[in-house]
């Protein structure tokens, strides 16, 4: 079993954390699939197993289009059994619509750069920093809602580029 350190809130995707966007919490249970400077623990989160009711809060911070949408499905059963009651799920992730609509616009970089994770000259720096789906906010919300969380709030982020989806046990 891994050890959490005694700690209840786990995310998922934790990332590089700069400045700007700082990825990694202290408070929580850091997961990614590449270490960095804070990271508990390097896994795969589609191989991640807890107990059933581990956690008060689950983060999936910019990962969940770095994998296909059955495995997104599948994912989303894991961390809602890892979810106490009441538990909270938030999830950002790169908006489809918005992108889709800036680069039916116009030809936009920034928008290629979030539709295909890359570091903005064409380099994803690692493999599993490629985008294998992509969501906008109703087609999330519906899978989050079939398996059994109500959504407490979804809101624009980044300028439009991504999403904020929250959602409780």
């Amino acid at each position: 079993m891994i050890d959490l350190h005694g700690k209840t809130r786990l995310n998922l995707g934790s990332g590089k954390s700069t400045v700007q966007f700082p990825d990694f919490r202290k408070t929580y249970f850091n997961v990614d699939v590449k270490q960095w400077d804070g990271t508990d623990l390097v896994f795969d989160m589609r191989d991640l197993e807890f107990e059933p009711e581990t956690f008060t809060e689950i983060l999936v911070s910019d990962c969940l289009d770095h994998v296909n949408f059955t495995e997104a499905k599948v994912l989303l059963r894991k961390i809602v059994s890892w979810l106490k009651p009441n538990g909270l799920l938030r999830i950002h992730t790169p908006n489809l619509r918005f992108l889709a609509s800036v680069l039916s616009d116009r030809d936009n970089h920034e928008v290629l750069k979030w539709l295909y994770g890359s570091d903005g000259e064409g380099s994803t720096n690692y493999s599993s920093n490629l985008i294998r789906w992509c969501y906008s906010k109703e087609s999330l919300s519906y899978l989050v809602k079939v398996q059994g969380l109500t959504i407490t709030d979804i809101h624009e982020d980044c300028g439009g580029f991504a999403f904020v989806l929250v959602a409780k046990k």
